[in-house]
């Protein structure tokens, strides 16, 4: 468990639901990563920046091949356009 992640979230009394929104993840991807759990980095770096983290604390969030030297900058979600994978070459 990251003791310190609650301890910072219950500091700034905010609930789990309320810090989840914050971090524009679910309360329960929240939960797990709270208790030990790593996640993609796009996602961890939200959480990072959300619960003021340093960059040792973010690549605790993050597997081994995601470590960093400083938090990546936030990348925006993608956008569904209704265009199909297959216009942008992708597919089978």
């Amino acid at each position: 468990m990251r003791k310190w992640m609650v301890e910072i979230r219950e500091k700034r009394g905010l609930s789990l639901r309320q810090m989840s929104t914050i971090c524009d993840c679910s309360r329960t991807l929240l939960y797990i990563v709270e208790c030990g759990g790593i996640t993609h980095p796009d996602i961890a770096s939200d959480i990072a920046r959300a619960y003021g983290m340093n960059v040792q604390q973010y690549n605790q969030l993050v597997s081994e091949d995601h470590q960093a030297k400083v938090i990546p900058k936030h990348r925006p979600k993608p956008v569904n356009d209704g265009k199909s994978v297959l216009c942008y070459g992708g597919g089978v």
